[in-house]
């Protein structure tokens, strides 16, 4: 049974289901919403709120993929985190990577000093949010994995990037024996191996980077191949010059091959200025948002097929020093790249797995043995696999809807899920990677802030009492463990 907080009309809840950074910059901003703020119920299905997957590491080696200065969680105030850092270290300069741990640090401060602001009012639950349903009066039940419902005036999901994709079938043996791993971040991807154990990675882009950083910290494995199509490494960044942004759009319906050559011949101008190319993939950052939208369909499932893996490695670049451990790992031996397909895993019995793959523009098939195989092809593409159970369930229930090239879920200029049953006008909102299909750039803290805060913003707006307006008075049930406080 639902049970009422008390009787009186208080002010509107607002449930936000997910605490990595979009999750809990969200709830930071409506904690600064002052005493007419609204009620937020944080929910986060792990033990640690403010970290999700990509600050939730305990490795000090995993650092960040861009310089301090560039990493603030708030976007009118540029040099916030560089003044928490300084605060607990003067010596820190505004171009060092600093780990991602810190960060996580950074993210749990602001949340704790939301909860000093909002007081009562901000409490985070432990708990998977897996349904939600559509009530009467504008209210919804938010459903969790052991049944217990909550009930609010509003809904964001912050659900972050989609889990990793089991990239080809794998035998059962295989994963019972831990001759494979489909996520790295699920728990230690290196225990029991020894030190001449062999290890393959599927992928090579920044997940695969963070397992041999790690890999190198600890001196405990033994060599470590990384397989994908194309065999491309993320690229590391290095001092660029500011530069006017580029035109690309010059047609009234571009092409990706159009916007591709502009990108060319922008790259060799800068250069032959003496400039570099990561000056043109910086300057079209503000761009890149409006250039997605501006294609259609057609032309950015071309992107995809063609040319996302270059683009990738271009434009998330690693840290001068991440790279360095990268080289130096490939000179003394330690890790190669092969551009290739993998065509079958194989169970090897005690020595692990076997691996049938041909290399890129060969159609010979070649085996290669492996104590273990890691999944490194990071969040996986298409619905069907990643999202949590919960997204699927509003697609069930009308509440959401696909995007058209299948990335993620379709969305309003605010940040309203579109879905079937439901008009835009609806107050399930959403941020972040499951808008990456309409935006493309939107899993990044430089987008992601700004989303945070717009969205705040407009949330506490349509939650706010309207003149001859009552808002239903949120209730909820006691969890089998108690709720906390932030």
């Amino acid at each position: 049974m639902n049970t009422r907080a008390d009787s009186a009309v208080g002010p509107a809840t607002v449930a936000i289901v997910g605490s990595g950074f979009s999750g809990t910059m969200v709830a930071v901003h409506l904690a600064r919403q002052g005493p007419n703020s609204p009620r937020v119920l944080l929910f986060e299905r792990d033990e640690r709120l403010a970290r999700g997957v990509a600050y939730g590491t305990s490795s000090p080696e995993h650092l960040l993929n861009v310089p301090a200065r560039l990493m603030s969680a708030f976007p009118d105030e540029p040099d916030h985190f560089l003044n928490w850092l300084r605060d607990r270290d003067p010596a820190v300069q505004p171009g060092a990577f600093v780990s991602r741990r810190v960060y996580g640090d950074y993210l749990d401060d602001l949340l704790r000093d939301a909860a000093r602001r909002a007081g009562s009012k901000l409490v985070a639950i432990r708990a998977e949010i897996v349904d939600v349903i559509d009530e009467a009066l504008g209210s919804f039940s938010l459903v969790a994995s052991q049944g217990t419902r909550f009930q609010a005036d509003a809904v964001v999901v912050a659900v972050g990037n989609p889990g990793p994709q089991d990239p080809i079938p794998v035998p059962d043996r295989a994963r019972a024996t831990r001759s494979y791993i489909g996520d790295p971040w699920v728990d230690d991807p290196f225990l029991g191996l020894k030190a001449d154990d062999p290890i393959l990675l599927i992928g090579s882009g920044l997940t695969a980077i963070d397992l041999l950083v790690e890999a190198e910290s600890r001196k405990t494995v033994g060599t470590i191949t990384a397989i994908s199509r194309h065999g491309l490494l993320p690229q590391p960044h290095a001092p660029a010059a500011a530069i006017p942004i580029p035109t690309l759009r010059t047609a009234a319906r571009p092409t990706m091959r159009d916007m591709l050559r502009n990108v060319r011949l922008a790259v060799k101008q800068t250069e032959r200025e003496g400039g570099d190319w990561r000056s043109v993939i910086d300057a079209l950052r503000p761009e890149l948002q409006p250039l997605w939208k501006s294609l259609d369909d057609r032309e950015k499932g071309r992107f995809l097929r063609h040319v996302a893996a270059f683009w990738d490695v271009h434009r998330h670049r690693v840290a001068p020093q991440i790279h360095e451990i990268v080289q130096r790992a490939r000179r003394e031996g330690r890790f190669s790249v092969v551009a290739g397909r993998i065509r079958t895993v194989l169970d090897d019995g005690p020595d692990g797995v076997k691996i049938v793959m041909n290399r890129r523009g060969s159609s010979t098939c070649e085996t290669l043995r492996a104590r273990r195989v890691i999944n490194c092809t990071g969040p996986s593409r298409g619905l069907h696999s990643g999202f949590p159970s919960l997204l699927t369930a509003l697609c069930n229930r009308g509440l959401a809807r696909p995007d058209p090239i299948g990335l993620g879920f379709l969305a309003g200029e605010k940040g309203c899920l579109i879905g079937l049953k439901v008009p835009n006008g609806q107050r399930i909102f959403t941020l972040g990677p499951v808008l990456k299909g309409q935006l493309w750039e939107s899993t990044a803290v430089r987008e992601l802030r700004q989303q945070a805060a717009d969205l705040a913003r407009h949330v506490a707006l349509a939650v706010s009492p309207q003149p001859g307006k009552t808002l239903p008075q949120p209730r909820w049930e006691p969890l089998a463990r108690p709720s906390r406080a932030v």
